[in-house]
């Protein structure tokens, strides 16, 4: 056994070390107590071994030898695999740009993005969210899911099927446009169709069919005749539903001052109301080719009934009048709306 004590020396002095040890002011010494030596022996027992043993691993609950380096050749590779392949934060790039309430908005706020970059658009209530990805080729965002809610005005136009626009309908030009006939424009016609044959009706019009007065009547004055002055004598023709006269005629006898020059046919009647002694409104000038005074010729109805629709036609008496004596006359006017056409 021996005793353990803690000695120090001290000197207000400078001086290096070793020299405060003999020409120290003060010395402290403070024993701790004695030591009890140990004898140099084998343990002799350990784990319910006894004698003189010799310890392994499990005797004293440690890994056997090499385990360490085992579990460090397997993670060796997986470590330097992570360190390979790991993102580090400055390389870190973040490449959602958010969220937008239009398409405009978003290309208002991100004129110019980068490769991998997407962002999405919602419009509100009533909208599916869609995503909308950069495309650094045509250098546009280019959405890629589209709601059929959606406003065409948040959508990108194509180059091909462009959205409907006044202004481009009043600019299209009608390619393909070829002739037609004349002929009337059906339901089943398209609209280049349709247009070529208002055109073609529009440059051939049809041809007015001029009639004599024996072709419009049941009966004619016998007074009366027009067959001398050839391409020039009178003639009636319905154009655009209402009944036309025309040219010169010659009124050889004279029956009263108010002759009846014919009785219409149904089909050529107009409409009438009768008024006094059951005469039209309207009348028709005509002038005498000897001395130009001008005469009225009008449509009566004798029986003094009104001619106002088609089943009227059937059933009361039609008639052209003339308040003239006997003379050369030349006439042009209309007497109304034929009810038949």
């Amino acid at each position: 056994m021996s005793n353990i004590a803690l000695k120090v020396f001290w000197s207000n002095n400078p001086m290096p070390v070793d020299q405060k040890i003999k020409q120290s002011e003060i010395v402290i010494n403070t024993p701790f107590g004695v030591m009890i030596a140990h004898p140099n022996q084998p343990v002799k027992s350990v784990n319910n071994k006894t004698g003189e043993i010799v310890l392994n691993a499990a005797d004293v609950n440690a890994d056997v030898f090499g385990s360490a380096v085992a579990v460090n050749d397997a993670l060796e590779p997986k470590i330097q695999n992570l360190s390979e392949n790991k993102l580090d934060k400055v390389d870190y790039v973040q490449h959602f740009r958010g969220l937008f309430s239009s398409y405009i908005s978003l290309n208002e706020a991100l004129p110019v993005a980068l490769d991998g970059d997407y962002a999405h658009i919602d419009s509100g209530s009533g909208f599916d969210r869609m995503s909308a990805i950069w495309d650094s080729n045509d250098s546009k965002w280019i959405v890629n899911a589209v709601n059929v809610g959606t406003n065409s005005d948040e959508i990108p136009e194509g180059a091909i099927n462009l959205y409907f626009k006044g202004e481009r309908v009043r600019q299209t030009p009608l390619t393909g446009l070829t002739a037609q006939q004349p002929s009337p424009v059906v339901s089943t016609d398209t609209l280049l169709n349709s247009i070529a044959k208002l055109q073609a009706q529009i440059d051939n019009p049809p041809k007015i069919k001029w009639m004599t007065i024996h072709e419009i009547s049941d009966v004619v004055f016998s007074g009366i005749t027009y067959e001398q002055y050839g391409d020039s004598a009178l003639k009636f023709a319905v154009i655009g539903g209402i009944l036309f006269a025309t040219g010169r005629f010659y009124l050889s006898v004279i029956s009263s001052s108010s002759n009846v020059l014919c009785s219409l046919k149904p089909k050529y009647k107009v409409m009438n109301s009768f008024g006094s002694n059951g005469n039209n409104l309207i009348d028709v000038n005509v002038y005498s080719t000897f001395s130009g005074l001008a005469q009225r010729v009008y449509i009566s109805n004798p029986t003094a009934v009104s001619i106002l629709t088609i089943a009227d036609t059937l059933t009361v008496q039609q008639q052209i009048r003339a308040d003239m004596g006997t003379n050369e006359y030349v006439i042009s006017g209309n007497f109304g709306k034929v009810l038949q056409y």
